[in-house]
């Protein structure tokens, strides 16, 4: 029997890792050149292009979770509830399409320290507020105040091919580890449903320190969705020992 190479990954676990629901997800992207980014992004990926061009998001959300998803329906869930502010970008990996973290901020100190000590680019924004309305919202946080009108059309899922669909129907997260491995985490919700936005004053991802300065390129608020984490793999290194497959 001759053994050949098999592309593998190295599970952590099979089954739901719990839950998460995310409320009113603000989206704003920008196209951005590509070589800001290659050297941002984890071993073992490369940056994902829609159209040709390399995208870049900040998400605004009020978070609850991660935690066991029995727990999230009881009066406890508001214990797992924080802001985050995030600026990501679109890889493609061993497990798939995906996307990875440039800049991350949380307005409270446990996550900040639990996400930093497993290698993520969490910090702690004191400044952080966010807040929706009817018929706008508003975002401030260190080096950032934005407000932006909603729009009154009814919310609607995203149309494939668009630059909204390519940045927002991401299932994957990839992160290098201290370690210098790569984890990645798959998640499941709903589609999502958004109303587009219109910004009322300059923004770009300089602002959360990508020194890139473009207009944005698209803006929407996303629905409410519940999240289930399913799946969390460190994808085989090439450095590795091979794993084996039966020719």
């Amino acid at each position: 029997m001759v053994a050949k190479l098999a592309r593998g990954v190295k599970p952590f676990t099979t089954v739901t890792y719990g839950g998460m629901r995310w409320f009113q997800t603000f989206y704003v992207h920008w196209i951005v050149p590509v070589d800001t980014l290659t050297p941002r992004i984890p071993r073992g990926t490369t940056v994902d292009l829609w159209r040709g061009h390399a995208v870049v998001s900040m998400v605004a959300i009020d978070v609850e979770g991660p935690a066991p998803r029995a727990l999230l329906q009881t009066p406890m869930a508001h214990l797992f509830r924080y802001r985050q502010l995030n600026l990501r970008t679109y890889v493609d990996g061993p497990e798939g399409p995906g996307m990875t973290l440039l800049e991350t901020r949380i307005d409270r100190p446990t996550y900040a320290l639990a996400a930093r000590l497993a290698g993520m680019p969490y910090h702690l924004d004191r400044q952080l507020v966010y807040e929706v309305r009817s018929a706008s919202l508003a975002l401030r946080a260190r080096g950032i105040d934005v407000e932006a009108l909603v729009s009154d059309a009814a919310p609607s899922t995203l149309m494939p091919g668009t630059l909204e669909y390519f940045a927002c129907e991401r299932y994957r997260a990839y992160a290098q580890l201290p370690v210098g491995r790569t984890l990645c985490v798959q998640i499941a919700h709903a589609p999502w449903r958004a109303r587009p936005l219109a910004l009322q004053s300059p923004l770009s991802p300089a602002a959360l320190g990508l020194p890139v300065d473009v207009p944005p390129a698209s803006a929407q608020l996303c629905e409410d969705v519940e999240v289930v984490v399913e799946h969390l793999a460190i994808p085989a290194d090439t450095a590795d020992e091979p794993l084996l497959a039966p020719a």
